[in-house]
């Protein structure tokens, strides 16, 4: 890859006087498994399900100060999850990864961190139509004329960036992962490093999340057995005792806002971004908060 190629894109924007903007990014030079593990960050922000929508995606990030107006880093050593379903068929969801690419540069720059976390939406698309589609190239600069497209080949530069990304991760004693962990594949794998790599050898990795153990906990119908509520709890206290963590954090359930369960050791951040409720987790210490569309804090635990 040669050096310091640097791209800029067009910002979509359904205003014609706005179309002129661009952001900018520079392609990596190679690319790497991520890690599964990570030591313990003060500052986290979580959002989940952003939907291929760049323009939403800019705004709850803005909102947490995670960027700034002209997308640049201002989350100095702070870690960003994207916690899976970025990938779709929207329109700009290839603006929405390069966006999340440029990001992971400008963020170590600052002691930061970016974890792209896969969702179903991944594991179902990561090889779909979206990779023969184009954004909306600016110009490239240190190249000739031209050769823009040569450099990404298509869009196979965002799928290979993609196919180093983890379906579960780990952040101190924090589980982030978008959706269930099935309990055959915990009771048949040791580390979280396993998870991972059979994810990404697996011909069809959807399957890891089959038989799920935190899929029925967010919406308990009144009235419903005790019992069941107990057993929910014995299966997330054994993942925890598992992956020696004190909680997960997940996106799979679409709810009006973050919420906390089971005594805060089960968090969902899947909430709508197409409207007001939009909202995100920041962790912030050992306290929670729920950023609002408003970009209001507001106190969990």
């Amino acid at each position: 890859m040669p050096e310091k190629v640097e791209i800029s894109l067009q910002i979509p924007h359904t205003d014609p006087a706005k179309q002129h903007r661009f952001f900018s990014l520079r392609l990596k030079r190679e690319l790497a498994d991520e890690m599964s593990v990570f030591e313990r960050n003060k500052n986290i922000f979580v959002v989940s399900d952003i939907g291929g929508n760049f323009r939403n995606l800019c705004r709850i990030l803005g909102r947490a100060r995670v960027i700034d107006k002209q997308l640049n880093w201002i989350f100095e050593n702070g870690h960003l999850v994207i916690l899976g379903n970025c990938l779709n068929d929207s329109d700009d969801v290839l603006e929405c990864l390069w966006l999340i690419y440029s990001l992971e540069e400008k963020a170590k720059k600052n002691e930061g961190y970016v974890h792209f976390i896969w969702g179903n939406n991944e594991l179902e698309n990561i090889n779909g139509d979206w990779r023969f589609r184009h954004p909306r190239y600016a110009k490239s600069e240190n190249v000739r004329p031209g050769a823009s497209t040569a450099l990404y080949d298509g869009s196979n530069e965002l799928w290979r960036w993609l196919k180093t990304k983890n379906l579960v991760e780990k952040i101190g004693h924090t589980l982030f992962v978008h959706g269930s962990i099935s309990l055959r594949l915990l009771y048949s794998t040791k580390t979280i490093e396993d998870i991972n790599g059979l994810a990404k050898t697996a011909s069809r990795p959807k399957k890891l999340f089959k038989a799920p153990v935190v899929s029925d906990i967010f919406d308990i119908p009144d009235g419903i057995e005790s019992e069941v509520i107990k057993d929910n709890e014995r299966r997330i206290n054994y993942i925890l005792r598992h992956f020696h963590v004190k909680r997960i954090v997940t996106g799979y359930q679409s709810a009006e806002k973050v919420d906390l369960f089971y005594n805060a050791k089960v968090i969902n951040v899947h909430t709508d971004h197409t409207s007001e409720q939009s909202q995100g987790l920041l962790i912030k210490g050992r306290h929670l908060f729920r950023i609002q569309h408003s970009g209001k804090s507001e106190k969990l635990s």
